[in-house]
């Protein structure tokens, strides 16, 4: 399956270098490059949370949780290994290892071709810069339209 980005949006820009992602479709993509691991993972929406986690990994979640709390070390690393290899298969798209260790800043473009993705030629990009301006004005309405919505007035 070959996945081509119409629209991203970065939402760090180093530390992780991390962007919002989706394709022609509408199906939306968490990139993730840290510590010199890349990740693209598909998932419902930008705002995914565990609510949308599917009921197989909740399982093995809760187990894994209720056994990092035994002595038995060697069980809890299996209960968590097979809760990451689940979501992996779940969820995962691609991912790769690039540079130091240490490293945590790619491009756009630099971690499409290394995570074996493509962008389309008229992608809609949003800067970090953007989007947190963005961000910051969306906030600051939802402020005002509260202050509104007790009576106060600036």
């Amino acid at each position: 399956m070959t996945v081509t980005l119409v629209k991203a949006v970065q939402t760090s820009s180093a530390c992780p270098s991390q962007w919002d992602a989706w394709d022609a479709n509408g199906q939306y993509y968490y990139l993730r490059y840290r510590h010199a691991h890349g990740t693209v993972h598909r998932y419902s929406g930008p705002e995914w949370s565990k609510d949308d986690m599917h009921e197989e990994l909740r399982v093995l979640e809760a187990t894994a949780r209720a056994t990092s709390y035994k002595v038995d070390e060697e069980v809890s690393r299996a209960a968590w290994d097979a809760y990451w290899k689940r979501y992996n298969e779940l969820y995962l798209v691609a991912s790769f290892s690039h540079g130091h260790p240490l490293d945590g800043y790619l491009e756009l473009p630099e971690f499409c071709r290394l995570a074996g993705i493509e962008l389309a030629d008229t992608v809609d990009f949003t800067c970090y810069g953007r989007h947190l301006s963005r961000e910051f004005q969306k906030a600051l309405d939802e402020a005002k339209a509260e202050r509104a919505a007790q009576g106060k007035s600036e």
